[in-house]
């Protein structure tokens, strides 16, 4: 037995109740049929079709929504996981390298170690412009990236001297892990740290700061990839952004505006706290290569892997961000490509001469313009569905 429902009578009741959804859903007997609706003002028109005035004509999605889609389901597989593939890989060679160094502690060791630091503190700092949804809901962040706690660090170090093994690791609170931690033991109060200056306890820190820096590395590339406490991997939450189930995002404009939310956010951090503070103190960098500048040019190659869709190392591309842009405004969209490559180049001046202020002013000039046409042209447009 089957209930017939008028369908003209239940679409225009239903276009009435909610007129923000994008498809109406006719009943046939047992047979359901969805209807994409262009605007919530065609109500009229559509409502008038459904009489049987004129034929109802179907809408297709915007360009906007396609592009917003298309980021959805490829930004995880382009540019997320295979970043996190790299920090994993990158910790992992962070973990040997302390581990070599506890074990014999000579100059070349402690060299491979402190560069082995500056790679994977670097491939944190790429991740960032798309830093979002389990990394900080789940702890990640703040395992990584707090700042540290010197004096608890010191008095750590001093107790576990008295113990084989270190003591506890799991008592660590956030300001005595994490790639900061971890440098400050490397280079001591003054940065200039010796090889003679370095205690058992403090090799036998570095080691297990790598350990845990290394297991979190795997815990974040896991819930993308597989997972976590029963949830699906975190890459196909965002990929079924909008469909029914997906209690993370209701809509995909929800999922895109995060994705650009995040990139909006992490510029905000560049130009209003990062290149203001080393344009401060450009003068005292002296050496070509400072580690502070080394760690600016991995933040905006995050950023320039989240506009253009593609991380360096990845199989396949996204749309990125550009796409969205291209379609708000080309003109926009030429010149956040033209300032991402003018900031880069800015920096790597830089890097060279760390001396000279002129080349992190023209990066933070044309960062600004970034961050300006980001939030005006594309966050501003998306409007996530209630």
């Amino acid at each position: 037995m089957s209930i017939l429902i008028e369908p003209r009578q239940f679409v225009a009741s239903a276009i009435r109740k909610n007129l923000q959804r994008s498809t109406v859903v006719l009943f046939f007997g047992t047979l359901f049929v969805g209807i994409p609706i262009a605007q919530a003002g065609e109500t009229d028109a559509l409502e008038t079709s459904l009489k049987g005035d004129r034929p109802l004509q179907v809408s297709q999605p915007s360009p906007q929504l396609a592009a917003m889609t298309e980021l959805n389901q490829s930004f995880s597989q382009a540019v997320i996981i295979p970043a996190y593939v790299e920090l994993t890989e990158q910790t992992e060679s962070l973990l040997q390298a302390s581990q070599t160094f506890e074990a014999e502690p000579t100059e070349t060791h402690l060299i491979a170690l402190r560069k082995a630091w500056l790679k994977a503190a670097s491939s944190w700092a790429e991740t960032g412009a798309f830093a979002f949804g389990p990394i900080h809901s789940l702890g990640y962040s703040a395992a990584l990236d707090s700042p540290c706690d010197a004096a608890s660090i010191e008095a750590w170090i001093q107790v576990s001297l008295e113990n084989a093994n270190g003591g506890d690791t799991t008592l660590l609170r956030p300001a005595m892990q994490g790639f900061e931690a971890i440098a400050y033991v490397l280079k001591g109060d003054d940065g200039e740290k010796s090889l003679a200056d370095f205690s058992r306890g403090e090799r036998q820190y570095l080691s297990q700061l790598a350990v845990m820096a290394n297991d979190t590395a795997h815990n974040i590339l896991d819930v993308w990839q597989t997972g976590w406490n029963g949830y699906s991997p975190y890459a196909a939450v965002l990929e079924t952004a909008g469909e029914p189930g997906n209690g993370f995002y209701l809509s995909e404009e929800a999922a895109t505006e995060e994705i650009v939310r995040t990139v909006v956010n992490h510029l905000d951090v560049m130009v209003g706290e990062v290149l203001p503070e080393l344009l401060e103190t450009s003068q005292e960098q002296a050496e070509p290569g400072a580690v502070d500048l080394q760690m600016l040019r991995s933040r905006l190659q995050g950023i320039q892997a989240a506009y253009g869709g593609r991380y360096p190392a990845a199989q396949s591309k996204a749309a990125g961000i550009a796409q969205l842009v291209a379609i708000a405004n080309p003109r926009a969209h030429r010149q956040v490509q033209q300032s991402l490559t003018m900031a880069m180049a800015g920096v790597n001046q830089a890097i060279a001469n760390p001396s000279n202020p002129e080349a992190l002013a023209m990066s933070l000039e044309a960062l600004t313009t970034v961050h300006e046409l980001l939030d005006t042209e594309v966050l501003a447009q998306i409007q996530p569905q209630e």
